[in-house]
């Protein structure tokens, strides 16, 4: 905002910490190299988070655009977490750039860079690393989530997101990491479902246009009911309104991202009674059992660990340039091509055809993330992708937890005959989960309902 005087500016920011402050500058902070780089530094004494010498070139940039927008009240510069790496600013499309800043390159070796942007190691390094170690589609869809977050905003769709179900030795946390390193630090970057509603619009807030990433969704602290309320927040565009003591509207929090999110029961399976078509198409089930949908091994998901550790925060500046030099239209003809490919793995109606979109979301990321050389992925690698997800993922929704557990049941019955022996037989097995009763006049089994709730631990 212009101050009062028109003799600087006034400007909003959020600290490390989250906590939103306001700063001012005046003209004369951008009047010379020495006057903007005291400036630079006094705003990063407030909490401002910048780029290390940078040589002032935050303080060039507003005085710039000062310059460009006086009709203006005010604007908003540029937002996203992490230090602001001067000379470049993005806002609805447009490009600002600073007088400094035009030929600045961050020292990506720099210790002091790396601590304060969440970096480590180079993008040469990643490139090389992803070669080796994003093998199985379920990585690669990871991947393409994580940086599909980019354009949610950009076409203006609402958040959406996967959710990896499945064994505790499927390898859903590493690939959760493998997402979050893109923008960060893993272990800063991937949250828990260890949280509250409100705690949850805060995680998502800061995740705005990247990844918000949640590990071990039975962990959140509510009922089914509650859970399917936060789904459905999460994916939404902004947080509940809220009132302060006197009455006034608080800040609201808004946010346009994907969701990666894992645990060991599914969404549908969690929610019972309460799950949705709108839980469906929002968070979107994806079954993981074995390492070969995720990591092939134990050791490849070390190796990936410590890949992700090693290798962090170095991709999301490559990925948002190679996004500025896109063409909006291009990208949703693009958008459209990969919604076909992916309706032919799915039924018909309006749930299946979001899902549709989504996933296609997922593969235009990959799309343009192979066309910049961040990945090294063409269009047969993204269709196999694409089946995957849509193999995976629940094509049709069931309509009652009752009959998911009629279905375990038939499955039992047809696959595991020992544990429904003649009743003269019950007492060799310790396993048994009903018992066949051969003089039925039907001629149909009966079941001891009273023996699989006691014994099976299916049914509670």
């Amino acid at each position: 905002e212009h101050d009062g005087e028109d003799t600087g500016v006034r400007f909003r920011y959020i600290t490390k910490t989250g906590v939103e402050k306001m700063g001012k500058l005046s003209a004369s902070s951008w009047g010379d190299a020495s006057a903007a780089k005291k400036a630079s530094n006094e705003m990063q004494g407030r909490g401002v988070q910048i780029a290390p010498n940078s040589k002032g070139s935050l303080p060039f940039a507003l005085g710039f655009w000062l310059d460009e927008v006086k009709d203006f009240e005010a604007s908003v510069l540029f937002s996203g977490q992490g230090w602001i790496a001067p000379g470049i600013f993005a806002n609805g499309g447009n490009v600002c750039f600073s007088t400094e800043g035009l030929n600045y390159q961050p020292d990506e070796t720099s210790i002091s860079i790396q601590r304060r942007s969440g970096r480590a190691g180079t993008i040469e390094e990643w490139k090389e690393g992803v070669k080796k170690l994003v093998i199985t589609s379920g990585s690669i869809a990871a991947l393409g989530l994580s940086l599909a977050g980019s354009l949610v905003g950009l076409l203006d769709m609402v958040p959406f997101g996967l959710h990896f179900g499945g064994n505790s030795t499927a390898g859903k946390t590493t690939i959760a990491r493998l997402a979050a390193s893109i923008w960060a630090d893993p272990d800063e970057m991937l949250q828990s479902w260890d949280s509250t509603l409100r705690a949850l619009e805060g995680t998502a807030s800061a995740a705005d246009g990247a990844c918000l990433c949640l590990d071990e969704v039975k962990r959140f602290k509510g009922d089914a009911a509650a859970l399917g309320a936060a789904i459905h927040s999460i994916c939404g565009t902004q947080g509940r309104a809220r009132l302060r003591q006197d009455g006034s509207l608080s800040h609201q929090r808004r946010w346009r991202n994907t969701i990666l999110s894992t645990g060991e029961n599914s969404i549908r399976d969690l929610l019972g009674q309460e799950y949705q078509g709108g839980h469906r198409v929002r968070l979107i089930d994806v079954n993981v059992q074995g390492h070969s949908d995720l990591t092939y091994s134990a050791q490849h998901a070390q190796d990936l660990d410590a890949f992700s550790h090693s290798q962090h925060g170095v991709v999301s500046d490559v990925w948002m340039m190679a996004i500025l030099k896109l063409n909006k239209d291009e990208i949703k003809k693009t958008h459209q091509g990969w919604i076909k490919y992916a309706q032919g793995f799915l039924s018909q109606g309006q749930e299946a055809a979001r899902i549709a979109q989504n996933i296609g979301l997922i593969a235009t990321a990959l799309t343009y993330a192979g066309e910049a050389e961040i990945l090294q992925i063409g269009s047969g690698e993204i269709q196999k992708t694409i089946a995957w997800i849509c193999a995976n993922t629940q094509n049709e929704r069931q309509q009652t937890p009752h009959e998911r557990a009629l279905a375990l049941f038939r499955e039992l019955y047809e696959t595991q005959p020992a544990r429904f022996p003649k009743a003269l037989d019950a007492d060799k097995s310790r396993d048994v989960i009903g018992y066949k009763n051969e003089a039925a006049i039907d001629g149909y089994e009966v079941y001891s309902t009273s023996t699989i709730l006691r014994e099976s631990g299916i049914c509670t």
